[in-house]
């Protein structure tokens, strides 16, 4: 039997499970995002679309997207994978969401954007000068 507290968080989770947002179809006309984090276990993505038309804008003017989900992507870590320092754990998430979404991406008519909260992870696509 719950308690009264427990009942009212168990009707609050079975409302949130059928309300939005619900995944939706991917449709290929629209810009895909994924948005990728890592932990010292586990690594987790969203891919998502924009909601409206002008996500493009918004990228331009720094405001924030209205994304919605499409697919949701989550892994656990190989003992080998969690002896991985935070750069390499968070470059994996890119790269094995990249490979599970493959199909999705490839299909779309537009790039796509991958959102991290890593910014080391900017740095990884520009030629670095190590040494003279």
């Amino acid at each position: 039997m719950l308690d009264p507290n427990q009942e009212r968080a168990f009707q609050e989770l079975k409302t949130r499970m059928v309300t939005g947002p619900i995944l939706r179809q991917p449709d290929f006309n629209k810009r895909f995002f994924i948005q990728t984090d890592a932990s010292n276990y586990s690594i987790g993505a969203i891919l998502s679309q924009e909601r409206e038309k002008d996500a493009s804008l918004a990228l331009l003017k720094g405001t924030m997207l209205k994304l919605h989900p499409v697919a949701y992507y989550s892994a656990t870590f190989t003992p080998t994978q969690q002896k991985y320092n935070i750069y390499e754990k968070e470059l994996l998430v890119v790269v094995k969401s990249l490979e599970h979404w493959r199909a999705y991406l490839a299909w779309g008519k537009h790039q796509f954007i991958v959102l991290t909260n890593h910014t080391n992870l900017t740095f990884w696509k520009h030629p670095c000068k190590l040494n003279n």
